[in-house]
């Protein structure tokens, strides 16, 4: 395997990691700064409170893909756990699709709103950035979730099948 597709690979796998790294070290840069500036300079920066509540944003947005990814999002473990493989399964194969399908639905939504914000050509009040780019969080993060559910659902149906096919020939 050559360089490039060992660094495309390693991005496809870590890329929310690094961003959401990148963004809470900017979040964390900025409060401190502004701290220092209204503690020991006395003047505070019109920037900053602005401009940690977008990267928030962000962060939420991308978190939302990451969750997904490590199987970290929000289910009913212990419910799930009484069940039997194949309801696991089920439940799983169930709970993926609502989610895919209300990502789709906030994905269009999301896309509406951006367009919504292109067309006004509002700005922030301090950054002066197109609102449009703070909205533009929801698509890209519930696209990512779209992504990482068909991953992760195709992993639950082949690691079913394994256990299937492992069952009929140990047992």
């Amino acid at each position: 395997m050559n360089r490039l597709t060992k660094t495309m690979k390693w991005m496809a796998a870590n890329l929310e990691e690094v961003i959401l790294v990148v963004l809470l070290a900017y979040m964390a840069c900025c409060m401190i700064l502004q701290i220092f500036m209204r503690h020991v300079m006395g003047a505070s920066l019109s920037w900053s409170e602005e401009s940690i509540r977008y990267v928030f944003i962000w962060m939420i947005f991308l978190g939302f893909g990451l969750a997904v990814k490590e199987d970290r999002h929000i289910s009913i473990t212990f419910f799930k756990g009484l069940l039997g493989e194949k309801f696991q399964f089920a439940l799983t194969l169930l709970s993926n699709t609502v989610f895919f399908i209300y990502s789709c639905l906030m994905l269009v939504f999301g896309v509406q709103v951006v367009m919504d914000f292109i067309q006004s050509g509002q700005t922030s009040p301090s950054l002066g950035i197109p609102k449009y780019l703070v909205f533009l969080a929801a698509p890209i993060g519930f696209t990512l979730v779209m992504i990482r559910l068909i991953k992760v659902t195709i992993k639950a149906i082949r690691d079913f099948k394994m256990n299937r096919n492992a069952e009929k020939i140990g047992g």
